[in-house]
């Protein structure tokens, strides 16, 4: 990893930037979702030890654990790459609080709390990720610009112009922007298999959000497809983490 741009790297830097701007670009129509509408609609609403939408709200402590555990460990990340991790790992920690508080009570104004620290997450791990394929200084200024512009693209959405482009593709953006970096961009510390591995469970994580009122029904109304969205993507989380680590852990 160097902290000064070399110019076959800087090539090839722009090139990924061009093609995930381009893909993001055609895409765009995709990009969209209804908060309304999203809020209204979970399939599993039962309440259990006078917690409403049980399912859905517990679950969230899968991101709690892995954040914490993230923190606890946080020796394990090379340490230049600590900063971005600490970033990510915090985002993860105020995910399992925002995204129990609108799954609680699922409404629009709720569902704010949920996406902002999402938002930080991504574009603090899309940082890490130039940061250590890249340049040190310029993925740290990165990440923290785009960990203050996602809260700014979910204020958007709800008191703002309305627009769900730009959260959404700041999500899949930063995703597909790091795999690529990974692939197409050699050195660094973070390991891309468990990397990989842990974007393709988050890919099922969304077919399973996708899926909610036919995964409940299939299962006999005992869990829903977004009850397994959480399971799945704290899973993709730890195997993250994993990416990210070089050391042996300590005993919880």
């Amino acid at each position: 990893m160097s902290t000064l741009f070399r110019p076959s790297l800087w090539s090839r830097f722009t090139i990924l930037v061009v093609i995930t701007a381009l893909g993001l670009f055609l895409f765009r129509e995709k990009l969209s979702f209804d908060p309304i509408t999203y809020a209204a609609h979970f399939a599993d609403e039962r309440t259990v030890l006078g917690i409403p939408n049980f399912g859905n709200v517990i679950t969230n402590f899968g991101f709690l654990f892995v954040g914490i555990y993230g923190l606890r460990n946080l020796n394990r990340v090379p340490k230049e790459l600590r900063f971005s991790a600490t970033i990510f790992l915090a985002a993860l920690v105020g995910t399992a609080f925002g995204s129990s508080y609108f799954h609680w009570e699922t409404t629009p104004t709720r569902l704010f709390w949920d996406q902002v620290p999402m938002s930080v997450g991504f574009g603090s791990f899309v940082g890490m990720v130039i940061a250590d394929r890249v340049a040190l200084k310029f993925g740290r200024i990165v990440g923290v610009i785009l960990s203050m512009l996602g809260p700014i693209t979910v204020w958007n959405i709800y008191y703002g112009g309305g627009s769900t482009v730009p959260y959404i593709s700041l999500q899949f953006g930063a995703l597909f922007f790091s795999a690529m970096l990974l692939l197409f961009i050699p050195g660094g510390k973070l390991k891309k298999g468990p990397i990989f591995l842990g974007i393709v469970f988050y890919i099922f994580a969304k077919i399973f959000e996708a899926h909610d009122f036919q995964i409940f029904a299939a299962l006999g109304d005992s869990v829903s497809g977004h009850s397994l969205k959480h399971l799945a993507a704290a899973l993709a989380l730890v195997i993250l983490f994993r990416g990210m680590a070089v050391t042996p852990s300590r005993a919880l």
